[in-house]
């Protein structure tokens, strides 16, 4: 007896899989023809069947998965990129509007101490918003590091502002029209402004580098100077310089020093002399490019360099998902470095060396051992020339630092500044009837050395 076998192609449909490559299989079919021999008789026929290759989500999904991971990081790549310049500002972040300036303030930190801290940053060109999120003005040249400010925040309430025409500042005011009045305007529209939005019970400044010009300005030249004076508990004064020509005279020898070590070695032989060419010739600083060259050859003979490209990529990573805008910073920098009218007056004016003498309130002066652009000796002229009493100013110099706290004067820079906050307060709360009464305290802390990391008296 046979067997009647049927044949038949099965067919699979793959025309949803969204593919288009083909792979040819075998497929075995087993059949019953009849008998032979008293046994059944089989016969074996294959058949070819297209398979697509990478067939959708049941045989290959990587054809898939791939378009949508690299939609995926392209759309993260836009919220990152688009965050460092769409903003969405924190509660404690304002502006400030005068003469067609629109300034940025942010207020970070323990509020609830009522001790404000103002920052007011070098350059000109730097940047307070960026100060609050890196260490802008490196002493030791990186980048990768936060701010020397940070650890008071946790302490007082640190408000750092933006200049006209530098940082995240906007509006037309053109940087060639700016005197330095208006910059002791700003400030003092600053401190009215955190004095109505806060319960401000102590204040002090901080004047880092050309920041101490623009204090100088508020409290010993603007119109009112002696009232404002009168509204600031402390002054620190950090790597200030309030003219271009003290630095450079007490600079100048040390850069030549540096320049014959490098000659005699036989290193950069060219570039060093004319370094030397440059300060023979010069006997003070007249000029913008005269004291850009200064603060070039001062620059490397401290063994330090701020490159371009590192300051952008810094600046660049902190505007994501924060309140800076990296972009902004640049551009105001670049607009900056070309108002030429604006570093004339910068690098020669000497109006605030007239009227430094005025400053009476306390005063901390923090300078850098290896400082060649604000070296200690200007600190210790401005020492001798204010006016505050001997028991209620204090110097402190950085042995391991050139223009910035750096390595282990960080910490000792941060206590002192502790130090001189709470003692100012302690003596204010023993002399309530007058706010900056001359008291009698121990003279051997009115000036610090700082030696190995410790602070010292002397």
């Amino acid at each position: 007896m046979g067997t009647e076998t049927h044949y038949r192609r099965s067919q699979v449909d793959y025309s949803q899989s969204g593919c288009d490559s083909t792979h040819i299989g075998m497929t075995e079919v087993e059949t019953g023809a009849g008998t032979r021999n008293g046994l059944p008789e089989y016969s074996v026929t294959l058949t070819q069947t297209r398979i697509p290759l990478g067939c959708g989500r049941r045989l290959f999904p990587m054809r898939r998965i791939v378009p949508r991971i690299m939609v995926a990081l392209f759309v993260a790549l836009g919220i990152l990129f688009g965050s460092t310049f769409i903003k969405i500002y924190p509660k404690d972040f304002f502006w400030i509007e005068r003469a067609n300036a629109k300034m940025p303030v942010w207020v970070r930190g323990n509020i609830s101490s009522s001790i404000f801290l103002i920052y007011i940053h070098g350059g000109p060109g730097g940047s307070g918003i960026a100060q609050s999120l890196f260490e802008v003005s490196p002493g030791d040249g990186n980048f990768n590091q936060a701010s020397s400010l940070h650890a008071l925040e946790s302490d007082y309430a640190v408000v750092y502002w933006d200049q006209r025409n530098a940082g995240m500042s906007q509006g037309t005011a053109d940087p060639n029209d700016s005197r330095i009045e208006d910059f002791g305007e700003d400030l003092a529209l600053v401190v009215r402004t955190l004095r109505a939005r806060y319960p401000v019970r102590h204040l002090f400044l901080l004047g880092a580098s050309w920041g101490h010009s623009v204090a100088l300005s508020y409290m010993t030249l603007i119109d009112g100077w002696k009232d404002n004076q009168s509204k600031i508990n402390g002054y620190i004064i950090y790597k200030g310089n309030n003219e271009a020509d003290a630095p450079f005279q007490a600079s100048k020898p040390k850069i030549v020093e540096v320049a014959l070590k490098h000659i005699s070695v036989g290193r950069d032989v060219a570039y060093w002399q004319s370094a030397l060419e440059f300060y023979r010739q010069k006997s003070r600083l007249t000029d913008p490019a005269e004291f850009l060259a200064h603060d070039e050859y001062a620059t490397r003979a401290m063994g330090v360099s701020y490159p371009l490209p590192a300051r952008a990529w810094a600046a660049f990573k902190a505007s994501i998902f924060t309140p800076l805008n990296g972009w902004k910073f640049y551009l105001n920098n670049r607009s900056l470095r070309r108002a030429d009218r604006f570093w004339s007056w910068v690098t020669t004016d000497r109006t605030l060396s007239t009227t430094l003498a005025r400053v009476t309130i306390p005063v901390m002066l923090i300078y850098c051992q290896r400082d060649l652009l604000a070296p200690p000796e200007v600190g210790r002229t401005i020492y001798g020339k204010i006016q505050t009493p001997a028991s209620q100013k204090t110097m402190m110099t950085l042995p391991y630092s050139r223009h910035g706290a750096e390595g282990p004067d960080v910490a000792v820079m941060q206590a002192g500044i502790r130090r001189f906050i709470a003692r100012t307060i302690a003596e204010e709360s023993d002399s309530p009837s007058q706010l900056h009464s001359s008291r009698v305290v121990d003279n051997s802390e009115t000036t610090l050395q700082v030696t190995n990391g410790a602070v010292t008296s002397r």
